[in-house]
């Protein structure tokens, strides 16, 4: 969620714009290098090319699901939860 708000807060603070690549490089590698091998076993090697975009659509994503299951009650593996 932080890299995610480091691009927000780049439109008020440029000057921010050295750290806030450095984290963004640091996160994609080490995602980069865990995710590789894993890739590699079930033959989805080239999923690594969406990397960056999956990184910036994950914050929103995870965000909005989990206000979401706030709302009320679901159905989930056949149970009712609230």
């Amino acid at each position: 969620m932080s890299l995610f708000v480091s691009l927000l807060l780049l439109v008020g603070y440029p000057h921010l714009w050295l750290w806030a690549s450095a984290a963004w490089v640091t996160k994609l590698s080490a995602d980069a290098w865990f995710l590789t091998p894993v890739l590699r076993f079930f033959g989805r090697q080239r999923w690594l090319r969406y990397i960056g975009l999956l990184q910036v659509a994950y914050a929103p994503y995870a965000l909005l699901t989990g206000l979401l299951g706030l709302r009320g009650d679901y159905v989930w593996k056949g149970r009712r939860t609230k």
